[in-house]
């Protein structure tokens, strides 16, 4: 059950490509390679009857992490199997042709890993299933240490903008400590002079001074407290 939704999820660990007539070898290289544990999705299954490929193929070649091409002179000659090495050499995945009968001759039009040799008419040998199996398994290394660079890139970038946060927090609650000390200092002043007019009339230019100094620490500190407003009125009017 798991294994079908991760192939649903993240696509099928293998792709065969091969032509009609090599049906019979292919099939049977899928079955050797789901006893190996691998998902495994056969070009022809959902093949339409012309060279134009299905939207199903499409997207199984698209998402497949490797790419087996049953390499026979029938698949040479088939459009819808290049077709399916293209849309895989497009994406950068990994392509194994396996060279019936050395049907390939130029491997420069082969994309991907060195062809592994297989007899025409026989069941797929021992050593190809190896080879696939090992490049299989290689591929899964590399998406897995892929996931995980990706996985410690987002990490690092996520503390790094917590962390820009948590200094942009600490310097406006520093800001914010430093406004209150001003309003209370300001207040304080206020006070005084408020105070100091009440008992001692005679002392208009000390209380006028703490009034003046009261006013401009509140001028310099943004934004104005709704109190500071009420001792400035208190402090003007009795002046």
């Amino acid at each position: 059950m798991f294994d079908k939704l991760a192939a649903f999820l993240f696509g099928r660990d293998v792709f065969v490509s091969y032509s009609y007539d090599d049906t019979r070898y292919a099939e049977a290289l899928a079955i050797s390679l789901q006893q190996r544990k691998l998902s495994v999705f056969l070009g022809g299954w959902g093949a339409s009857p012309s060279d134009e490929l299905s939207r199903s193929v499409i997207r199984a070649a698209k998402r497949c992490r490797l790419l087996v091409v049953v390499a026979t002179p029938s698949a040479l000659a088939s459009a819808a199997v290049q077709q399916e090495i293209n849309i895989v050499s497009s994406r950068q995945r990994t392509v194994v042709p396996i060279d019936v009968n050395d049907a390939i001759g130029d491997r420069h039009r082969w994309p991907g890993t060195d062809p592994v040799a297989e007899e025409q008419g026989r069941s797929p040998s021992p050593h190809v299933i190896e080879r696939i199996e090992n490049a299989t398994t290689f591929v899964r290394q590399e998406t897995r240490l892929r996931w995980s660079i990706a996985t410690v890139i987002v990490a690092a970038t996520t503390a790094t903008a917590w962390l820009g946060y948590a200094v942009r927090t600490a310097r406006v609650a520093e800001q914010l400590k430093q406004r209150e000390m001003t309003v209370a200092i300001a207040l304080r002043e206020a006070n005084e002079a408020t105070m100091l007019l009440q008992s001692q009339p005679e002392s208009l230019v000390k209380a006028t001074y703490l009034a003046a100094a009261s006013v401009h620490r509140l001028r310099t500190t943004r934004p104005p407290h709704a109190r500071i407003g009420f001792s400035i009125r208190a402090s003007t009017s009795l002046s």
